[in-house]
């Protein structure tokens, strides 16, 4: 009887591949943090996310405290990658499903005041994010008009899943 190995509950085959979040940067390759450009799709993290503030425009930096809090919350994973070429940081984000098997229900119980956070989070995320095979990739070469991950008519929905109701197994 040989124990199999622990997997991570959080590898990025367990959760749900959203889209791209694509920030303009200003500044040059040489001021960047270091982490955004030794690797390719690196983790996004708080400390990323306070490295990149300079570079970003007011509007941005309200999209990377929101990515920081819920990727801190386990709402979300995130990686990026720059493309130096357009001044883009590209940034994936992995919906973290809240019945994910192997985290003892913790993703269920959530105290109220986070969930309001996360709700407020999503409302400034969800419209941005784009749902294009090439800024999946990381393209370099990038259509102009991707398109988003969902219309701004359902944001609000997913942003505050209570609005769901369900009927006979139907969700209107």
């Amino acid at each position: 009887m040989g124990s199999h190995p622990r997997r991570d509950p959080f590898e990025f085959s367990n959760l749900l591949p959203a889209g791209v979040l694509a920030l303009t940067l200003s500044g040059t390759d040489e001021n960047l943090p270091r982490a955004v450009l030794l690797e390719v799709w690196p983790a996004f993290d708080q400390e990323t996310a306070r490295g990149l503030r300079p570079f970003c425009s007011p509007q941005d930096i309200t999209i990377l405290e929101s990515l920081s809090f819920l990727v801190a919350h386990e709402f979300a994973c995130v990686t990026s990658k720059f493309l130096s070429l357009h001044c883009l940081l590209l940034l994936r984000i992995y919906l973290i499903p809240y019945d994910l098997p192997g985290v003892q229900g913790r993703l269920m119980n959530r105290q109220e005041h986070i969930l309001v956070h996360y709700r407020r989070c999503m409302k400034e995320t969800l419209p941005r994010i784009v749902s294009d095979g090439g800024y999946w990739r990381g393209a370099d070469v990038l259509p102009p008009n991707p398109s988003l991950f969902l219309p701004p008519s359902l944001v609000g929905v997913f942003a505050n899943p209570s609005k769901l109701i369900v009927t006979s197994g139907l969700i209107i």
